[in-house]
């Protein structure tokens, strides 16, 4: 993944989406544990969507899952690391709109 160029242009399944992942640094686990369990994500940014879904748009924020998000870290040239998921639309439990939702 790291050499794709444009990652609002990535091609999913008709079923999927493809997301800008957004880790908290407030861990309520212990950190192996939140991290093997994916409990350190506080939310995803939708870059890309399936041909399927018509109920997501690019932009929406996914709040909830019901399921696993297979999250990949991209280091830039700069060393700034970036973290990207896939996940299946019909496992996300809580999306909104962006101008529902505080960063």
């Amino acid at each position: 993944m790291k050499r794709i160029k444009d990652f609002s242009k990535v091609k999913v399944r008709p079923d999927m989406l493809f997301c800008r992942v957004y880790r908290t640094s407030k861990k309520i686990f212990i950190p192996e544990e939140a991290s093997r369990r994916g409990d350190d994500i506080n939310y995803a940014e939708v870059i890309a969507v399936g041909n399927k879904i018509d109920d997501v748009e690019v932009g929406d924020i996914i709040l909830d899952v019901d399921g696993n998000m297979i999250v990949v870290d991209i280091k830039d040239e700069k060393g700034n690391v970036k973290s990207y998921g896939r996940i299946a639309r019909h496992i996300c439990g809580v999306i909104v709109s962006p101008d529902n939702f505080e960063k």
